[in-house]
């Protein structure tokens, strides 16, 4: 039986419909009934009839915060993808992504090994790489601190600990560190969604940042891969292409037949602009737009190497233009999702 947790999200609910595709028998496990209809929403990018996917998960109710109802989901000989996890780069969620990142990852190895589980396959993110180090970034550049960082990096960061922890206990392991995920979303105001609904709404500015990108269906892929090659206690990094902030944002425009930005941020406007939208949300007791974190990783210039799956294994990224365009048309025809 294949077990996958954060399957409500964007990465996990496109991973269980090509496992549902490949005739493989699959179990979720959920939070709330809201979040299950988000399977729906992402299955329909693939075909009419959703609901026929849909119908074959088996759910089962409980959180990667509760040892209990991990342990009543896991059983001996399941192949296990570890896909949830909370992405924020807001400062005062930072107790929040500890308690799920780290202290969920951490509940799931041990349940995970507790109930016999014959593989896992763990979603982590090119966060917890070292960004200092000269040229592309690849799998050797290991954590040194939050300097240049976020929260989300060393809670992510924790989690593969964890991971590294039950591979030398004896369970086979692997770990997948997508870039910026790309894709059709169930929710476009969460996530990388949020990047092609504020171009859809004519955002005006762009930075002269650059970051690495990768398509969704891609990072399914990969998993699945590993999840069937006999490779353990190795990590990948998952980036299709390194693009800049600009031509990302005219390729969305694009795709969604909208203009795009023509106004180019400089750093002094990203510093005012976090502490503006800050003090706002002091006050309306929101999260704010624009972080801290954000504000300073849209004007870096990071790249990324993601070719080491490539060459040990027959795989092979979409282009990012071709993500792009489908994502962006999939948001035309449900942009109020």
């Amino acid at each position: 039986m294949i077990a996958v947790t954060g399957a409500t999200g964007l990465l996990g609910a496109h991973l269980v419909y090509k496992l549902i595709e490949e005739g493989y028998q699959v179990k979720a496990l959920y939070r709330s009934s809201a979040t299950q209809k988000n399977l729906l929403r992402v299955f329909s990018f693939y075909t009419d009839t959703p609901q026929a996917a849909y119908s074959q998960v088996r759910w089962f109710k409980g959180d990667v915060t509760d040892l209990v109802s991990l342990e009543d989901f896991l059983e001996r000989g399941d192949l296990l993808f570890h896909c949830a996890g909370m992405v924020s780069f807001y400062g005062p969620h930072r107790k929040q992504l500890h308690r799920i990142n780290a202290g969920g990852t951490a509940n799931v190895v041990l349940a995970a090994m507790n109930k016999g589980v014959d593989k896992l396959v763990h979603a982590s993110s090119t966060s917890v790489l070292d960004r200092g180090v000269p040229g592309l970034i690849d799998e050797s550049a290991h954590w040194k601190s939050l300097k240049g960082s976020s929260w989300y990096g060393l809670t992510k960061m924790l989690g593969e600990r964890e991971v590294w922890r039950a591979q030398a206990e004896g369970m086979a392991t692997a770990i997948v560190n997508p870039a910026i995920i790309l894709g059709p979303a169930a929710n476009w105001k969460q996530g990388s969604a949020k990047l092609f609904q504020s171009v859809a709404k004519g955002m005006p500015f762009y930075t002269g940042g650059v970051n690495a990108f990768v398509d969704v269906r891609d990072v399914g892929d990969a998993m699945m891969m590993l999840m069937n090659e006999p490779i353990e206690n190795e990590r990948f990094v998952l980036a299709a292409e390194n693009m800049e902030y600009q031509k990302l944002f005219e390729l969305m425009a694009k795709a969604m037949g909208v203009k795009p930005p023509k106004y180019r941020v400089k750093k002094w406007m990203t510093e005012v602009a976090w502490r503006l939208t800050a003090a706002n949300a002091l006050f309306s007791k929101s999260d704010p737009m624009i972080t801290k974190e954000t504000a300073r990783s849209a004007m870096q210039r990071n790249y990324y190497d993601g070719t080491k799956i490539t060459r040990l294994l027959d795989f092979r990224y979409r282009p990012l233009e071709e993500t792009i365009n489908q994502t962006g048309k999939f948001y035309g025809a449900t942009p109020n999702s």
